[in-house]
């Protein structure tokens, strides 16, 4: 073998040994892996709603209004007599988009105000840490609910909302890595060469703090749909029909005392989906943690 692939290969080796690593450690946690395991079981769902689910999430039933669940309604009717189950395996694919659209808002940003209020410090510094402090002084679910109330109540509205409202915990979060990443050794040397603002930031920065980033975003899903439900609750997330989790819960307040299944099944759906979320994330950041790598 040439010199020169012997290098690489040993210059690969370390990587190939640290994702090793990792591996063997998430397999290591049973708990974990039938989490991840559900939640990949919830997006293949949600992906084939329309195949999975045994009818449409609008059709209505003439003369099955409330059926308790049985053979022909596994989880049984509403009180507009349509499957709940198909309802549930639709709302699978809202609520994860919610949650998943609604991180990928809130990281956006963060990382972006963030990232420039670690490293040029001084006035933009102060001036996007004030605007995050007077964003965090709010309730994040009050502040969803004011957004929500100027943009009007609609899906995508709910979307944005959610984002925003959880934009100051990742500002947080980079800001506080990127000022101490910005001290290593790698970025004096990449200024000493001339590289510019933006590649520093983006291309030796930005990668070296990305393993909290995305442990955050991971807990942050879970967050986002537990918010989604309960502006829907309220009746400040999707319109009907659409099968919004929270929703669901929220039209099945009248019917608890003669429809137990009503409320029961979409309650289940979402405490499943986000325990299994937070555990994916906990998993993902003892992983992720380098004091943690070589336990």
């Amino acid at each position: 073998m040439p010199v020169t692939e012997q290098q690489g290969a040993k210059e690969d080796q370390p990587a190939l040994d640290l994702w090793s690593l990792r591996k063997r450690q998430f397999l290591r946690k049973p708990v974990a892996v039938v989490a991840t395991g559900f939640v990949g079981f919830m997006i293949l769902i949600a992906i084939f709603a329309p195949y999975v689910a045994p009818h449409s999430y609008t059709t209505m039933f003439r003369g099955e209004r409330l059926r308790a669940p049985g053979s022909e309604f596994l989880l049984g009717t509403d009180n507009l007599g349509r499957c709940i189950l198909s309802r549930l395996i639709y709302g699978a694919r809202i609520s994860l988009s919610v949650g998943l659209i609604s991180v990928g808002i809130a990281c956006s940003f963060g990382v972006v105000l963030g990232l420039s209020a670690g490293y040029f410090e001084g006035m933009l510094d102060n001036v996007i840490m004030r605007i995050m402090d007077i964003m965090l002084a709010f309730p994040a679910i009050l502040l969803a609910m004011v957004i929500i109330a100027i943009l009007g109540p609609s899906l995508y509205n709910l979307m944005i909302a959610v984002g925003v409202a959880s934009i100051p915990s990742y500002t947080r979060l980079i800001r506080g890595t990127t000022l101490s990443a910005k001290e290593n050794a790698f970025v004096e040397a990449s200024r000493a060469v001339g590289a510019k603002t933006p590649t520093i930031l983006f291309k030796h920065i930005l990668p070296n703090i990305v393993a909290p980033i995305i442990v955050m975003a991971t807990l942050g899903v879970a967050g986002a749909i537990l918010s989604a439900a309960a502006l829907s609750f309220i009746g400040l997330g999707a319109p009907p029909p659409t099968p919004e989790w929270g929703a669901m819960l929220s039209a099945s307040r009248n019917f608890i005392g003669r429809a137990w299944w009503m409320f029961t099944f979409p309650g289940i759906a979402i405490t499943s989906v986000v325990l299994a979320i937070n555990i994916c994330g906990d998993a993902l950041r003892d992983i992720l943690d380098p004091k943690l790598t070589n336990r």
